[in-house]
């Protein structure tokens, strides 16, 4: 049963756990302004929870109360001297010199402080300052009034070169004073950028002592990339030597590990390349030795069991302290494809799982987009469907780019799930494939998805290395390949609506030929009939008729020997090739060699209906024509003839000597 207890005047009812609980009339009584008194009850059955109830005892006098306008007057002083400024406030100044300019400041006539003086003191301040900490803060001074007139790209060239001379002037033997500032080192970038080369020779001789503090250092670091932009030769590679024995230690440093990758895959030869990758490798190489040849894969063969444990816990060591730090270069990237060439499972799984979540960061470069791949085939089906939920959104962009088109392909290999494939990569390229059939590695994504592994359009070394993703599927590649063929109807029908973007020229025509090459059906037929409509019209390519461009033209042909492969007649292209032909087309093909043979290939075609239908076109003043007519196209066409329609009479050629 809960007992009551009066404390300060208040019913307070305890509970047979001990615990307060304020009444009913208490809860419903406003709030006081502020509390006065403090009560703590602590529990009955244990001391360490306590109720505590903030209660007034008794109520103020009402001569100790405020009215409510002087409460606002009051809130509104304690404002406006928090929105003062901290020299504003003596409380808070804890150290105040006497005849300080703060002192001779003067509020205006509204009580607000002066702040146009208070800027112009704190300016001098600030210079007084810089006066005292840097002794060349004269030399820094003369030097930007130069700068910020030779650097307009108005100014007159030949006073250019002579303020560049003067300021260089200035500025040597204290270089190392200016190379770590934002503001000076842009204009050592600038001298290094529009001075002379004797003027760049001088500013590298001063500076070579300082290359290795120097990529360390954010400011320096761009000074270095000006170096290796602007100079000769002879100081890339000065810069490539200050790196040696440091590569690991730049590489985990955000100012340098930039710099070092730009070295690696922009300015390094293939020696320099090695040299850089073997860093990794720690120490133990220099007492074991090296094979003549200098080759990663050479190095590691020639190494004893011992040893080469030994090496490759330093690899290890070396690759998960650079990826700590965030970064996942080309070096770090080439440098793992070695490492998981040679190790055991488990670690090639741990050190792989460094880099999965990172896929997007990686797949630029070349090393970067064969370790993708390395983390499709290793890791598992879970990781696999990670990366592929990642890549949503920037399909397009990996396609159409230089290395990363390579990883997309190995997930249509690697991934089982094809619905996931469907929504997220193949819907994606379906929708941008206009876009992607322009590019060279776009056209391969194509090509891959259409025609998949067939030697026409891929190399057969490309498609050894690609075979490796098929160890890792445990659906038959014929069932999944028949579960992604619907995209095939897709381009099919884009092609029936955009057939002058598919025919734009003979490279994005190779991809209209494999679409078309594998189609079938209702789209297969209006895509067919959209390509012959397009090649009877009077269409140019590069100056020149359709027909008569040598590329295109031999596209065609290949086009109509795709009719042996086809075995309904509406799904030969000589069909409706044929049957849109008309008499003033036919007149046209027959007065040039390329557009004689193209109705040579209709007719062998192996079509009833597309030779019942040409014959039937070929009137005798088109007849007359060919026999007159003075190229090779011209009587092959008559032999062919001859043999599928000798009813046309006799063709007594008029000019048999050509």
């Amino acid at each position: 049963m809960a007992k009551k207890s009066r404390i300060a005047g208040v019913s307070v009812k305890q509970n047979h756990e001990g615990q307060g609980k304020l009444s009913k009339s208490y809860k419903n009584r406003p709030k006081k302004r502020k509390a006065i008194g403090e009560t703590k009850i602590d529990s009955q059955e244990s001391t360490s929870k306590k109720v505590r109830f903030s209660i007034s005892e008794s109520m103020p006098p009402e001569s100790s109360r405020q009215s409510k306008s002087e409460s606002n007057i009051t809130k509104r002083e304690r404002r406006a001297k928090e929105k003062l400024p901290r020299f504003m406030k003596p409380e808070l100044r804890t150290i105040k010199k006497s005849g300080s300019i703060f002192d001779k400041v003067q509020l205006t006539a509204s009580g607000k402080p002066n702040w146009v003086e208070i800027k112009k003191e704190s300016s001098k301040i600030r210079r007084v300052r810089k006066e005292k900490k840097q002794t060349h803060f004269e030399i820094i001074l003369q030097v930007k009034k130069i700068w910020e007139m030779a650097r307009h790209e108005n100014f007159p060239v030949d006073k250019r070169a002579q303020e560049i001379v003067k300021l260089h002037s200035l500025v040597q033997n204290q270089l190392n004073k200016l190379i770590y500032a934002h503001d000076t080192s842009r204009i050592v970038q600038g001298l290094l950028r529009l001075g002379s080369q004797s003027v760049r020779s001088s500013i590298c001789d001063e500076l070579a002592p300082e290359f290795t503090e120097m990529m360390q250092k954010k400011f320096s670091a761009f000074i270095i990339k000006s170096i290796l932009k602007y100079c000769d030769g002879k100081w890339k590679t000065k810069v490539l030597e200050s790196m040696k024995g440091s590569i690991v230690k730049l590489m985990t440093n955000s100012a340098s590990a930039p710099l070092v990758d730009h070295v690696y895959t922009q300015i390094a030869s293939p020696d320099q390349k090695i040299s850089m990758e073997k860093e990794f490798f720690g120490s133990l190489l220099l007492t074991v030795g090296e094979p003549a040849t200098g080759s990663i894969p050479n190095i590691l063969s020639h190494l004893t069991a011992e040893n080469k444990a030994a090496v490759f816990e330093s690899i290890k060591e070396n690759i998960v302290k650079v990826t700590a730090k965030g970064n996942f270069s080309a070096l770090l990237c080439q440098v793992t494809l070695h490492f998981i060439e040679e190790c055991s499972q488990e670690d090639k799984e741990e050190v792989l799982s460094l880099f999965s979540p990172h896929i997007l960061d990686i797949v630029h470069t070349k090393p970067g987009s064969r370790l993708a791949m390395q983390c499709v085939w290793n890791l598992g089906k879970k990781v696999r469907k990670q990366i592929v939920k990642k890549m949503k959104g920037n399909i397009e962009t990996l396609a159409s780019s230089e290395n990363s088109f390579w990883i997309i392909l190995a997930l249509l290999d690697a991934v089982d799930d094809t619905v996931l494939l469907n929504k997220v990569v193949v819907s994606e390229i379906a929708k941008s494939a206009t876009t992607l059939v322009k590019t060279e590695q776009g056209r391969k994504v194509l090509f891959y998805l259409i025609a998949h592994r067939d030697t026409v359009f891929f190399h057969p070394k490309d498609l050894e290395n690609l075979k490796q993703g098929d160890a890792c599927c445990l659906k038959s590649m014929e069932k999944k390949r028949e579960e992604l063929s619907p995209v095939v109807d897709d381009f099919l029908l884009r092609i029936s609506k955009e057939v002058e973007i598919w025919l734009e020229n003979p490279k994005v025509a190779m991809v209209t030929l494999a679409a078309l090459k594998k189609g079938q059906g209702e789209k297969l037929c209006k895509a067919l009939q959209a390509i012959a409509r397009y090649i009877c019209s009077d269409v140019k390519l590069d100056n020149q008729p359709l027909i008569e461009n040598p590329g295109m033209n031999l596209i065609l042909k290949k086009l109509l020997k795709i009719d042996d492969l086809k075995k309904d007649d509406s799904d030969k292209f000589s069909v409706h090739l044929a049957s849109v032909l008309e008499a003033a087309t036919i007149k046209k093909w027959i007065s040039c060699n390329r557009g004689a043979f193209l109705l040579v290939g209709i007719l062998e075609a192996k079509s009833e209906e597309a030779t019942k239908t040409l014959v039937s076109k070929i009137t005798r003043p088109l007849k007359e024509q060919i026999r007159k007519a003075p190229h090779v196209g011209a009587k092959v066409l008559i032999r062919v003839l001859k043999e599928v329609a000798p009813d046309l009479g006799d063709w007594e050629l008029t000019n048999t000597d050509d």
